[in-house]
């Protein structure tokens, strides 16, 4: 796939159509309207059923009663109303900021401004369960993983709540020790003994989580062969382990930095300033930067949007090949 620059974007892309790039099953942007949100809505619904099966699994005998499943139906609704509305509103507001901008498309102002204005409907989800969102969409990129330990950081200061963030995600952040908690160790770090070996044990404990769910997956369909099993295994099955081991480790990482004092002003909200630059960058780098992209935010479009990001992008690319073809 072609990486898509702002120079050459300015000689082939403005004087296209938005059907070209933004919604191809219809020529006019408000008849589109209905099947660009029906897609997204269905892609975001199988998406997160996926993500809430995984943590219904995790959680087991923990959802006891009625009330944790009514309420973690009604996160489901919500997450997947978010999904559903970021999808549906990128190319909308691409469309209008088109027309803004002189029925001209502007690099920018395709993919990177439209995903970074929506994603404010990250309010959609109720706070108890906003900074976990957050992590699931901003953890596919370094940016996140050098802030993620802000984000956990303030659900560590929940600590002192009564209502804590509900535990919905594969890893939970614990809460901060303030120093006035133990009166032998002023270290606001949560963990005991030396930071390092912190550091070390939850990458390698992560990364073990993550290979053996792959592995499992690779090796059980062909358990009735174990030869055959074990030689199917191959670099590629080692990817989540290393993706669930590096998180984990950069995030402790850059957090024992952090716990020395609190850094975050109350009044800033900045895991949802977060979330809209990080989604803005990934869009962005989703369809004008599929190199450098991470790959498992093509999975990611793709499912939340039902097969529609790659449509969109199939036909950046188709324009960006014939533009070469004419010399420009």
């Amino acid at each position: 796939m072609m990486e898509i620059s702002k120079p050459f974007f300015a000689k082939a892309y403005p004087d296209l159509d938005c059907n070209v790039l933004l919604h191809p099953w219809n020529e006019s942007c408000v008849d589109s309207i209905p099947y660009t949100y029906m897609h997204s809505f269905i892609g975001s619904a199988k998406f997160y059923s996926l993500i809430y099966a995984a943590q219904i699994a995790m959680r087991g005998k923990k959802l006891k009663n009625k009330e944790e499943w009514i309420k973690m139906g009604q996160y489901y609704a919500r997450s997947t109303l978010l999904g559903a509305v970021v999808c549906g509103t990128c190319c909308t507001l691409g469309c209008v900021l088109r027309r803004m901008l002189g029925s001209k498309f502007q690099y920018h102002a395709i993919f990177l401004i439209p995903s970074t204005i929506n994603g404010v409907c990250i309010y959609l989800e109720p706070p108890s369960r906003r900074s976990l969102v957050i992590n699931l969409f901003s953890s596919l990129t370094l940016m996140f993983m050098l802030s993620s330990a802000f984000l956990f950081y303030l659900m560590r200061l929940e600590g002192d709540k009564k209502e804590r963030t509900p535990l919905f995600w594969l890893f939970t952040p614990e809460k901060v020790k303030w120093k006035n908690d133990n009166e032998k160790d002023d270290s606001p770090c949560p963990h005991s003994g030396p930071c390092l070996r912190h550091i070390f044990k939850g990458t390698v404990a992560y990364f073990g989580v993550g290979t053996a769910l792959t592995l499992a997956r690779v090796i059980l369909p062909k358990i009735g062969s174990p030869l055959r099993a074990l030689s199917s295994i191959q670099p590629k099955h080692f990817r989540m382990g290393l993706f669930f081991g590096s998180y984990i480790g950069i995030y402790r990482l850059y957090s024992t930095i952090l716990y020395e004092k609190k850094v975050l002003p109350s009044n800033v909200p900045l895991p949802e300033l977060l979330y809209c630059i990080c989604q803005g960058t990934l869009f962005h780098a989703r369809f004008l930067h599929p190199e450098t992209c991470p790959s498992y935010m093509f999975k990611l479009t793709d499912g939340v949007s039902n097969g529609r990001t790659k449509e969109l992008s199939d036909n950046i690319q188709a324009v960006a090949r014939m533009a070469l073809s004419i010399g420009l």
